[in-house]
């Protein structure tokens, strides 16, 4: 099923644009257009450190913006946000926000009719 699907979303009538972003639905967040854009990634273990040292590393997520907000899997290992300031003689306020968001599906019990079926060979008149 697509995350979008009218399926899914019935199930979350009542999403937020947070949820919305979690479950991969369309969501109403808006980004800013205006402010000092600043440059990350988002890197696990030892890679923060290649990137504090100025060598190669590998990343989960790059990007460059004002704001950002995205989807990520759960994972067992540490994240790190790894920025850099383009303006060489301006400092940039940054501000790192992290939210989770859990869905628990809640399921009822409804009680089942069974029907139990017998054929029975007989004779009979045909009209």
């Amino acid at each position: 099923l697509a995350a979008n699907s009218p399926s899914v979303i019935e199930k979350f009538p009542k999403y937020g644009p947070l949820a919305a972003v979690a479950i991969d639905a369309p969501s109403f967040l808006s980004k800013l257009d205006t402010g000092q854009h600043i440059n990350f990634w988002i890197v696990e273990d030892e890679n923060a450190e290649l990137f504090k040292n100025g060598e190669q590393f590998r990343f989960i997520k790059k990007g460059k913006g004002i704001n950002e907000y995205s989807r990520m899997e759960p994972g067992d290992r540490a994240y790190f946000f790894c920025l850099h300031n383009d303006y060489k003689d301006v400092p940039v306020t940054v501000t790192v926000k992290i939210t989770a968001v859990l869905i628990n599906e809640k399921f009822t019990s409804e009680p089942v009719r069974r029907m139990h079926v017998t054929l029975k060979k007989g004779m009979h008149l045909k009209n």
